[in-house]
């Protein structure tokens, strides 16, 4: 379900994972000129040069050791380079993107050394059998089933394995990748199934329509799981309320302190007439600036002191001192932040809800004083 969560966003993937699929048809079909006009727009597209190089490399890769190394494959791997390259320099961002590329791939990509959030950690034991299990199986069994069966694969379906084993080393390594892992590991075990399912399977109408149904209950079954795990923490008619309010009882440009990173797209969205202590990709921050993030992940999670104690020490204080913010923004889905933030009336008061309801508010607006 965490697959289809991550489709469900309004991202640049969503683009990118079709765009994957058709580069590989073109591959297959042998059409240098056309791929290269396609990675140049799948970079245009997502930015994504190493993802569309290592599909293209794992595919050449299955070829070379089926066919060996020909002038079609050669065509195919520098329409490729070509390609990308095109897609770097024709880029509104270029040149900086090359700088841009370095921190998604080494900072933010493929490191995991920063403790940032669950999806830039390995998966844990539950979260990869659940996950990975029921396709898993259906992969393995189709290869065991080719291997038994003597049928010698073309360089395709090689190409196919190698790309969802990479996949999966990625996933394993963290678990943000599984947006890719699930598409390429069905297809390859669709692909492995080509060569092993005998022709008279399908002669039996039964079995055709039980495989169907089979096939689209447990194709629905990841939609609906990932819909009913899903809460949505994000209240967009209580976020636009707040946010009109803040335009106009707040100067223009004052620092906004949020009660985490996520919710700066839907804050920014409705509001940019403040300005927000941090947003998007959290490795922006934590990468340039750990001791930053450290002290506001302490003081989001609500584990920071009330009051200063110890300079290595994360507190309420560091707040208004350290991160500049004129105001604090708390959501209910942060209950330590705002219990902490009542306490501490000497350096905070609660603004917005205006009227007091009793309890927590959806969201609520701290002014951090002595600012002015």
């Amino acid at each position: 379900w965490h697959f289809w969560m991550r489709q469900a966003y309004v991202r640049a993937p969503i683009v990118a994972l079709p765009m994957m699929l058709f580069a590989i048809e073109l591959m297959m079909r042998r059409k240098p000129l056309l791929l290269g006009m396609w990675a140049c727009a799948f970079m245009l597209a997502y930015f994504g040069a190493v993802l569309f190089a290592m599909l293209t490399g794992c595919m050449l890769a299955g070829w070379m050791m089926t066919e060996g190394l020909n002038r079609r494959l050669v065509r195919v791997g520098a329409a490729m380079v070509i390609g990308l390259t095109a897609g770097f320099a024709l880029h509104p961002s270029f040149p900086e993107n090359i700088e841009f590329m370095r921190v998604q791939l080494f900072d933010s990509g493929l490191s995991a050394a920063v403790d940032i959030g669950n999806e830039w950690k390995p998966p844990d034991a539950w979260f990869a059998a659940v996950m990975w299990l029921p396709l898993l199986v259906l992969w393995l069994g189709s290869i065991i089933l080719s291997l038994v069966q003597g049928r010698k694969i073309d360089g395709t379906s090689v190409g196919l394995m190698l790309l969802t084993a990479l996949f999966l080393l990625l996933t394993a390594k963290m678990r943000r990748f599984v947006e890719y892992a699930p598409v390429f590991m069905l297809l390859s075990a669709a692909d492995l199934f080509r060569w092993s399912l005998p022709s008279n399977l399908w002669s039996s109408r039964l079995i055709r329509v039980s495989l169907i149904l089979v096939i689209a209950a447990a194709g629905l079954s990841g939609p609906l799981q990932a819909r009913w795990q899903t809460e949505p923490a994000f209240h967009a008619k209580h976020v636009s309320e707040a946010m009109t309010w803040m335009q106009a009882h707040t100067p223009k440009n004052s620092v906004v302190f949020t009660d985490d990173w996520d919710v700066f797209p839907g804050y920014f969205y409705f509001n940019r007439h403040n300005r927000y202590v941090v947003g998007l990709d959290p490795m922006f921050t934590a990468i340039p600036y750990p001791e930053h993030w450290r002290r506001y992940k302490s003081i989001t999670r609500g584990q920071a002191a009330i009051e200063p104690d110890d300079v290595d020490h994360a507190s309420l204080a560091d707040i208004g001192d350290l991160f500049l913010a004129d105001y604090v923004m708390v959501q209910q889905n942060h209950r330590p932040l705002y219990d902490q933030l009542q306490l501490s009336r000497e350096r905070f008061q609660r603004i917005y809800p205006e009227h007091d309801a009793g309890g927590q508010p959806p969201l609520a607006v701290f002014k951090v004083l002595g600012r002015d």
